[in-house]
């Protein structure tokens, strides 16, 4: 038995080194792995490094990796690029007597400026999905610092927001709502309507955690109709399940029933497979609770096909817990 243990130890070993990394030299990065990568992504590094080797300014070179950070889905190697951004950001401005002045009248300063606020935004973000709080409130807090600085409104608001998000997280509702309204008033100075919508919704979903269903479907319709006039199908159908919620809640069937079948056709037009299987499994529910078994019974079950499809352990296990329930 020792023999076994040591040689299936040996195997084990050998596999770990034999790892296969890209070049440094090229991917500027350390322990990626190919492999790891979708086509797309694969793709899309390779096109922004050539950019970047090819560029004879820094501006150029590091509009490159943006591109990177900015559209790569891989968390992880997105992560990588984005901190290697904030080291080249924070080379070019330690080369000045006051790295962190504001100085309206030099634009390549500022630029590094704007970029180096931005990574740390971008960090938080990272460090927030993966349950990081306390280092995401730092760098959105480093980030804002700076944003305040150069007076870069666009990621303000969208600090404030995700401020607001955090919190909401916490469950300190009252910052929570404070940075969502600071972030409001700054989305609306700018006349960015798609911001302070999606801001809206948040403040919508602070009330209904706290159980006010009234100011929250307040929040969810001024949201709806903003996202209606500009015809913008991700904030409209996402507002239209807010408001289904609520109607559920308050056992309104009939009207949450309504709002999540709009709400489902576009979800359908997005080709978003991951909520049209949320909204179906909703309205199974609610036709279930409603005793129209034979009704729920075909919406609970292309629920379950297409969470089975996207491999989605969520909402499989929930298509699955309705159907339970069902039968």
């Amino acid at each position: 038995m020792r023999f076994v243990i040591i040689l299936c130890f040996s195997l084990f070993s050998l596999n770990a080194f034999s790892q296969e990394f890209a070049n440094k030299d090229f991917y500027l990065i350390d322990s990626l792995q190919l492999k790891e990568l979708s086509v797309k992504s694969k793709r899309l590094i390779d096109a922004s490094l050539t950019k970047y080797k090819q560029a004879k300014h820094d501006t150029l070179k590091l509009n490159a990796l943006k591109n990177i950070v900015n559209k790569i889905s891989e968390q992880e190697i997105n992560h990588k690029y984005n901190e290697w951004v904030k080291a080249y950001a924070l080379q070019e401005l330690n080369t000045y007597n006051t790295p962190f002045a504001y100085d309206a009248n030099n634009k390549i300063k500022t630029y590094f400026l704007k970029l180096y606020a931005k990574t740390f935004y971008d960090s938080g973000r990272f460090n927030y999905r993966n349950g990081n709080i306390k280092k995401a409130l730092s760098h959105y807090n480093l980030s804002l610092e700076i944003a305040k600085e150069i007076n870069d409104t666009k990621i303000i608001a969208n600090l404030y927001n995700n401020l607001g998000r955090l919190f909401k997280h916490l469950g300190q509702s009252k910052k929570a709502l404070d940075f969502f309204n600071k972030s409001l008033s700054t989305y609306a100075n700018g006349n960015d309507k798609i911001g302070a919508n999606n801001v809206l919704n948040n403040i919508g979903i602070v009330y209904r955690s706290q159980g006010n269903y009234t100011l929250a479907l307040e929040y969810y319709e001024k949201a709806l109709a903003v996202n209606r006039a500009l015809d913008y199908k991700i904030g409209i159908a996402s507002n239209l399940i807010n408001i289904s919620g609520v109607y559920a809640y308050n056992k309104d069937y009939e009207t949450a029933l309504k709002y999540f079948k709009e709400s489902l056709i576009i979800k359908k037009e997005l080709k978003d497979l991951k909520g049209v299987s949320l909204i179906l499994n909703s309205i199974g529910d609610i036709e279930a609770y409603n005793g129209n078994y034979d009704k729920a019974l075909p919406y609970l079950e292309r629920s379950l096909e297409l969470a089975d499809r996207i491999n989605s352990k969520v909402l499989i296990s929930r298509a699955n817990t309705s159907l339970g329930e069902l039968i």
